[in-house]
């Protein structure tokens, strides 16, 4: 060590804290075996924010043990030991993961469900609670989640309208931040489906519920018909009596919404509080028909549809995009507006435009044409992340586009393009193909030309286009579902699905370092 330099225990604890705070759950574990005093420091991160499970739900049994869960195992087993009151203080947050149940199992043979309970009532510092995954006796976690001394904040992500609600009956569920349900109500095994009904009463007891997602799904495709025995509630029954939470972020999916329910909607939802609506893949224009004029408050839209769906030329995109002009993130996927329809929203700093590749080679995407960039390169000047579609014929790169792209958005910090496969043909698809050397070539050409051009606004404004550090470069696509069973040209497009994303090293650099990654 050279003379003059400070050892790493001799650095203050508050640097050591900040730096401890950025580090996984593996080197956290580590740094505790170092010294009594880095134990201390770290061990109350190590236990800040406890993920019960793994994060995504496609881990198969064997992963589930890998050296991350073990460590997991570990900290829980602890938490559960009575003389442990000083790690359970620690604990602040909670994130109950898809397969938390793999987890549990090795520490208790109790119930998932009164685990749960229990765990959470033994944390006395207990400030949020996440789960993501369906519980079959979920009244029972949120009365607990409620009753806790700390008033925890509890987030719902996986509820299917199961759940039965005598424990909810009479109570206020002030807890609740987020609800987002998954509903099918077409499940007749049991008799009636109620589930979008007690759905909707846990709903309306959520007066702190800002964030709100509903897919209602079933009875897609297939060759067998169902035939209901009963009477089919895919919607909320209003009665005008029902206070709405004060929502800021709304997502509905295949949500058919009746003239009798949006009355009670347009009159009684909160409109200028909501900030974020998400509609789709499945029908989303009947809402937005409904929505314009009154969503005129929001700085996100994402609306989406699944590819070779539905009207994709939806006129209600283009009169609702015109009914405000608040937008700071648009997503359009699956659906088509004018470019004047989009510059309407000035403050703009996120879009993404994008149409899937027909099947029929009839029929091609519409793609934006220079000049339809140029308009919004002037009009949107606060634009940071653009996604957009590029048409191409066989053994020609789209060289304009690329220019214009190149040499436009000043302030313009990752770009995403995505290409045409041939899906229409796939015995004769576009070549070349883009692979890495070709991500690679296309690549260099882009930042070399766009970091040796100033963009000019006017003749006393020069602007190095230095900002943009990402490209990333696209084929395949992810948005599509079949009734039945898959066409050829499905498999074949996953197969050559990949996104190649190129990045500069430095300031000035135009080295480049590739991932590639399957789109699904």
């Amino acid at each position: 060590m050279k003379e003059g330099s400070r050892s790493p225990g001799s650095l203050p604890h508050g640097v050591w804290t900040l730096v401890f705070e950025l580090m996984r759950t593996q080197d956290l574990f580590n740094i505790c075996l170092v010294s009594k005093t880095w134990n201390a420091l770290a061990t109350k991160f190590l236990y800040r924010s406890i993920p019960i499970g793994e994060q995504h739900s496609h881990i198969t049994h064997s992963q589930i043990w890998s050296n991350e869960a073990s460590i997991r195992s570990r900290l829980l087993s602890r938490l559960e030991d009575d003389s442990n009151d000083e790690l359970r203080a620690f604990v602040q947050e909670v994130a109950v993961m898809p397969t938390f149940a793999y987890t549990i199992r090795s520490i208790s043979e109790l119930e998932v469900e009164d685990w749960l309970c229990k765990l959470f009532v033994r944390l006395p510092n207990l400030q949020l609670v996440s789960i993501h995954t369906s519980i079959q006796r979920l009244d029972e976690i949120i009365c607990t989640i409620c009753d806790h001394n700390r008033r925890p904040e509890l987030r719902l992500f996986s509820v299917n309208g199961t759940m039965g609600d005598s424990r909810l009956a009479d109570r206020t569920l002030s807890c609740i931040s987020t609800l987002h349900a998954t509903v099918n109500p077409f499940k007749e095994q049991d008799g009636p489906n109620r589930h979008i009904l007690h759905l909707q009463k846990l709903f309306f007891k959520c007066p702190n519920m800002r964030s709100f997602s509903l897919c209602v799904h079933g009875n897609y495709g297939g060759c067998v018909l169902n035939f209901p025995s009963f009477d089919t509630i895919r919607t909320f029954q209003l009665a005008g009596y029902e206070n709405f939470p004060l929502i800021e972020e709304l997502s509905l999916d295949a949500y058919a919404m009746e003239d009798d329910e949006w009355i009670h909607w347009k009159d009684r939802f909160s409109w200028s509080k909501l900030k974020s609506l998400t509609l789709g893949p499945s029908d989303p224009c009947n809402l937005l028909d409904r929505m314009a004029g009154y969503a005129t408050s929001l700085r996100t839209l994402k609306v989406l549809g699944y590819a070779e769906e539905g009207n994709s030329d939806c006129k209600s995109v283009e009169r609702f995009l015109f009914s405000f002009d608040s937008l700071e993130t648009l997503e359009l996927n699956g659906y088509l507006c004018s470019v004047n329809a989009v510059a309407q929203h000035k403050n703009i700093s996120d879009l993404c435009l994008h149409m899937a590749e027909y099947s029929e080679k009839e029929i091609q995407r519409r793609v934006l044409t220079t000049a339809e960039l140029k308009h919004l390169d002037k009009h949107c000047p606060k634009m940071e992340s653009l996604s957009i579609d590029v048409e191409r014929s066989n053994n020609e790169w789209p060289e304009s586009i690329f220019g214009s792209l190149a040499t436009s958005f000043a302030n313009l910090k990752a770009l995403s393009i995505h290409f045409e496969l041939g899906i229409s043909d796939i015995e004769n698809p576009i070549m070349p193909a883009l692979d890495e050397s070709w991500a690679k070539n296309l690549s260099q050409k882009f930042f070399n030309k766009r970091h040796s051009f100033d963009y000019v606004k006017d003749d006393n404004d020069r602007t190095s286009l230095g900002k943009l550090h990402t490209l990333t470069l696209k084929t395949g696509e992810s948005q599509r579902r079949f009734p039945q069973w898959e066409p050829e040209y499905s498999r074949w497009e996953n197969q050559q699905s990949a996104t190649y994303e190129t990045s500069l090293l430095g300031d000035s650099s135009v080295d480049i370092r590739i991932t590639r990654a399957p789109l699904y």
